[in-house]
């Protein structure tokens, strides 16, 4: 009876583990958003459906950001033909708006969808920590996959791999 009971126990906990890990794999869908680009262009997040998306949160007097976001830029412009696509949104006050159009300028990172989050209503959503820099990985089915706080060199090839394999799982979603 004894053996019959521990097995029964061990099977029990290795189910449990089981499906905490299955559980633990599940993408929770990406909280829904409206923003205004620092172009007027209005933006959602049903705008991005089937395409790999990452919004990156950043601020003008943070360095790590200013490191990470070229290299950012750099991915948009390898992979947007494959269907990546990228949100800069800045986290300075609403008294910063020159500067932020400076630094996205001086920094060429116009070809982007830019987004000044001035009352902080995006970062609400997406990134309730308000730490910056900070990245949010959305996969082709609106996903979160991933996301990352902070930056130091050798993070933009984590990132790269992570945006390939965002790629490959919806160019195998499309087979």
């Amino acid at each position: 009876m004894r053996r019959i009971l521990t097995a029964f126990l061990a099977v029990l906990c290795l189910s449990l583990v089981m499906s905490a890990t299955a559980w633990a794999g599940d993408r929770a869908p990406v909280a829904t958003f409206k923003a205004k680009t620092m172009d007027g262009t209005k933006i959602k997040s049903s705008d991005y459906e089937g395409k790999v998306l990452l919004v990156a949160f950043w601020a003008t007097w943070c360095k790590p950001c200013l490191q990470e976001l070229p290299h950012l830029v750099e991915f948009h412009k390898k992979y947007k033909d494959q269907g990546f696509e990228l949100i800069i949104v800045s986290t300075d006050g609403p008294e910063t708006a020159a500067k932020v159009k400076s630094t996205i300028r001086n920094k060429k990172l116009g070809d982007t969808t830019a987004v000044h989050d001035q009352d902080g209503s995006l970062a609400a959503k997406l990134n309730p920590r308000g730490t910056n820099p900070f990245t949010v990985y959305v996969d082709h089915t609106g996903r979160v996959a991933e996301t990352h706080e902070g930056f130091s060199p050798g993070d933009e090839k984590k990132a790269e791999k992570l945006i390939v394999k965002l790629l490959e799982e919806k160019k195998a979603s499309e087979k």
